[in-house]
């Protein structure tokens, strides 16, 4: 039975009792219907059993009213404010009463009477509902609880998210400043998907993994050329680590296949595509914006005679193999220093990285010229030790702003240059390794990429000798070593995760340029989306 209704019969029972306590016969004798066969309400025929009690409230003391079309509405729930509106109506009929009567405290004698009279059942209703809220709050401890239950075994659960990009690019290079398709030595539309799955756990624990397209033909490049049916198609496991990073990552230990963490504001000493089997820990001492951090790191390139540039995989620096005298790979320490607030930004970064056992190293690259560095003509090791000493500075002025200015540069400086173990006939390559041995970046960009509609310029400056980076590590925008080069970029941030970037390269030897040799343009197109 709905609300409504049977609030509606306990009115006027209610009312129907107390008035008689408080009115004479001829007062009682105005309850009694005078005519059944009226209809108060379109929706309540005479027959309703209701329908007696509905009439008394609605027309004798005009406690109940309908809508203003007609209808009752009895299977309608009330509201509160429908029934303190019936009450109101009710009292004032109290005191309609009361006040008609010879006794002013008939009114109130009646309503203790009836307190009286209901006294056990008032006092029954008074204990169910300590009872039920009881019950209710007893309810409620074991819902809370449950909760309780159900956060600590969600917290317990890695929260595991899912990544990736898919890339386009277009290259062309010419030597002819007529830009038309038959002025292109080469013209190569090319193509990158990668997909990751990132974990995160209570306690700083986090683990990752990464799936890409590679050009089987060249491990350092994951692009794949568009079009070319003599090339092979790989997908490689591009990155599959473990990692500690507890306290919003102050500490960070990774082991791994990881990325490479001592990447500063260009990609001079390696790309930043690479990643690198072996471990690096990392300590950040302040906040994001003002810390100090120490690096030092380990990075594998093969082990005890496994040879792993036979298993070449995009991403993975599997360029030689060692004998069984020793494990071949990279040791690299560094420091930074980042500071900033809203009206400037400046990082300062310094590395070191130095081969282990360069002697057991037999140069067996994948990649082609202009990536290999001077090797010895027994094809036993490089003609340089390769210990890079490389620095990162970064300076923006309104970081936070939507177009911040940014001033930045990197250097590299081979100190073991000239100075590996090298034959009377390698000495000619040994002194122009001594002349080549500094490479340097430099630009200044104006805007950023981060929100959609926000767009960049930038100018570039290189200068990278033959022996002043391991050439498979640096970026393959700087095309090779021994070059000269200026470069312009136009950046656009298409959409929030959509990034479309237009760079154009005007280069030339840096040594050894005869009249022979023209200057080379490089143009590319970018396109890259995040999702």
């Amino acid at each position: 039975m709905k609300k409504k209704v049977i609030f509606s019969i306990a009115l006027a029972s209610m009312s129907i009792s107390q008035l008689a306590f408080s009115a004479n016969a001829k007062e009682i004798d105005k309850i009694a219907v005078e005519d059944e066969s009226e209809v108060m309400f379109s929706d309540v025929s005479t027959s309703h059993w209701a329908y007696k009690a509905i009439k008394e409230l609605a027309q004798e003391y005009q406690i109940l009213g309908g809508f203003p079309d007609g209808t009752f509405r009895g299977n309608k729930n009330i509201t509160r404010y429908e029934a303190a509106a019936m009450i109101y109506q009710l009292v004032k009929k109290f005191d309609e009463v009361a006040a008609k009567s010879k006794s002013g405290l008939v009114g109130k004698a009646t309503l203790d009477k009836l307190k009286k009279e209901f006294a056990n059942e008032l006092e029954d209703i008074r204990s169910e509902l300590k009872k039920l809220n009881k019950d209710h709050q007893d309810m409620q401890q074991d819902i809370d609880e449950v909760r309780d239950s159900v956060e600590s075994v969600k917290n317990m659960l890695p929260k595991v998210k899912l990544m990736g990009d898919a890339s386009v690019r277009y290259e062309g290079l010419t030597n002819q400043l007529g830009l038309t398709s038959d002025n292109f030595l080469t013209s190569v539309p090319q193509a990158r998907l990668r997909l990751a799955v990132k974990g995160d756990m209570n306690g700083g624990f986090t683990f990752g993994t990464r799936l890409t397209t590679s050009n089987a033909g060249d491990i350092t490049n994951q692009f794949v050329s568009l079009g070319n049916s003599n090339q092979r198609l790989g997908l490689n496991l591009d990155m599959l680590y473990v990692a500690l990073r507890p306290w919003d990552g102050a500490f960070d230990l990774t082991l791994g296949r990881h990325k490479n963490p001592y990447r500063g504001t260009t990609e001079l000493v390696w790309d930043d595509d690479l990643t690198l089997d072996g471990a690096y820990l990392k300590l950040r001492f302040g906040d994001m914006d003002n810390h100090l951090c120490l690096m030092g790191g380990y990075d594998v390139f093969g082990i005890n005679g496994v040879n792993l540039a036979t298993n070449p995989r995009s991403g993975k620096v599997a360029l030689f193999k060692s004998d069984e005298t020793g494990t071949a790979g990279m040791a690299s320490g560094g420091a930074g220093l980042h500071l900033g607030n809203d009206t400037v930004g400046f990082m300062l970064n310094a590395n070191y990285h130095t081969l282990t056992n360069p002697n057991n190293l037999v140069g067996r690259t994948l990649s082609f010229n202009p990536r290999t560095n001077l090797l010895r003509t027994d094809g036993k090791g490089f003609v340089s030790k390769f210990d890079l000493a490389t620095g990162s500075l970064a300076l923006k002025l309104f970081p936070k702003a939507y177009f911040p200015v940014t001033l930045h540069g990197d250097i590299s400086y081979n100190l073991g240059a000239g100075a590996g173990s090298t034959a009377d006939a390698d000495k000619s390559l040994s002194d122009q390794a001594k002349s080549q041995n500094l490479g340097f970046v430099a630009g200044l960009k104006l805007g950023k990429l981060e929100e959609a509609g926000n767009f960049m310029l930038a100018a570039l400056y290189k200068s990278v000798g033959t022996e002043s980076v391991f050439s498979a590590f640096n970026e393959d925008q700087l095309g090779g070593t021994n070059i000269l080069a200026y470069e312009a970029q136009l950046g656009v941030q298409l959409a929030p995760s959509t990034t479309l970037l237009l760079t154009g390269q005007l280069s030339n030897k840096l040594v050894g340029k005869t009249d022979a040799d023209k200057d080379l343009y490089t143009l590319r197109s970018y396109l890259m989306h995040k999702f």
